[in-house]
């Protein structure tokens, strides 16, 4: 798997002031205030004439976006977005026109990282401890709970983390966030933490990470049944970490983190974390696309794979900000304004499929 040495990035767009999505299209706000697709080296506004009146009054008036996020599955999107001096969460697809709505307070106080999205019409917003369902088909807003320390969504079910009646800290699982029903407890005992993220939950493993003030630990905890009881043991995995990916699989799942200046993983099968490479300066874990690593170095972008191995430096990213697509074959960086794509591997693998492989690769400088 080549990454190429010298890499000329393409200017996308020079009037972005916010960026909305990357991809084979990417989607941004630009400097007068139009939202905007970049297809094939031209900007094409996009056409809100299909939204409803409400929202394209928003959007057509709006002087700043200030969270973007997109569900995994479908094309709609939560924008935080000021206009006329208020702040709107606007919700829906967006670049389809077929549905949207809008939202003021409390929902309009939102961040990006507390928008939980639970299906291409669903979603769940953390405000403080208070976490709200929202249905976009069915036109529901329901106040789930008032306690809640941190939520996550995996395969169909919502986890919440809350503190119980007897002071202890526990998991609650739920199917279905609207009706009149409970959700159970699902774990019991948590680590002590202020907040909670949820990495990943189900009938075998739960992992998150607490945040105590400015320290944020990393658990992990196998769950077994003995005597027809589940059993959990927590075991932390680190401390101090800055940044942390899990990808889940049965056969060989990845949970790897930083902290300070190391890049560290556990080890599923010896049971054990693992430091897999020290750097020179701090690092943080940007995220994890394939099997590839981004990371920061002190404003400096590096690619590795996941045993640290392999390290390449991409780019300054001192006063930028960096947007990843689906896969690691390219990012972009929005600086001043202007929005640069780098191609960081040609289109197809070099093993078992060379078909199409551009002419010259031979020729081209790579490490």
């Amino acid at each position: 798997d080549l990454i190429l040495e010298k890499i000329t990035p393409e200017v996308v767009a020079s009037d972005a002031s916010r960026i909305i999505s990357v991809g084979n299209e990417p989607v941004y706000f630009d400097k007068s205030h139009k939202l905007v697709r970049a297809v094939n080296g031209k900007s094409e506004p996009i056409n809100l004439d299909r939204l409803p009146t409400n929202v394209k009054s928003v959007l057509n008036t709006a002087t700043d976006i200030y969270l973007a996020k997109k569900t995994d599955s479908g094309n709609a999107w939560a924008l935080g977005v000021i206009a006329n001096g208020r702040k709107w969460l606007v919700v829906g697809d967006i670049l389809g026109g077929y549905q949207a709505k809008l939202f003021s307070a409390p929902l309009n106080q939102l961040t990006t990282e507390k928008i939980i999205w639970i299906g291409s019409d669903k979603f769940m917003g953390l405000l403080g401890s208070t976490l709200y369902a929202v249905d976009l088909t069915q036109n529901k807003i329901n106040m789930y709970t008032k306690s809640a320390l941190g939520a996550g969504f995996f395969n169909g079910k919502a986890y919440i983390v809350s503190r119980g009646t007897n002071g202890s800290i526990d998991l609650l699982r739920d199917s279905n966030l609207f009706d009149e029903k409970k959700a159970d407890v699902f774990a019991s005992g948590l680590p002590v933490g202020k907040s909670y993220s949820i990495l990943f939950a189900n009938d075998e493993r739960i992992i998150l990470t607490t945040q105590n003030g400015n320290a944020t630990g990393l658990w992990l905890a196998n769950l077994k049944s003995v005597d027809g009881k589940v059993e959990i043991a927590w075991i932390k995995v680190a401390s101090n970490i800055s940044g942390v990916a899990y990808e889940h699989s049965n056969i060989k799942p990845k949970l790897v983190f930083t902290s300070d200046k190391e890049l560290g993983g556990y080890d599923f099968t010896a049971k054990e974390t693992k430091r897999l490479k020290t750097f020179a300066q701090k690092v943080r874990l940007i995220d994890k696309k394939e099997e590839s690593l981004f990371l920061n170095v002190e404003n400096q972008l590096f690619m590795s794979d996941t045993s640290g191995a392999n390290v390449y430096e991409i780019t300054n990213m001192e006063k930028a900000n960096v947007f990843l697509g689906d896969d690691s074959r390219r990012v972009w960086i929005l600086r001043n304004n202007e929005l640069a794509e780098w191609a960081l591997r040609e289109n197809t693998g070099i093993f078992g499929n060379v078909t199409n492989w551009p002419i010259g690769l031979l020729s081209t400088t790579v490490r």
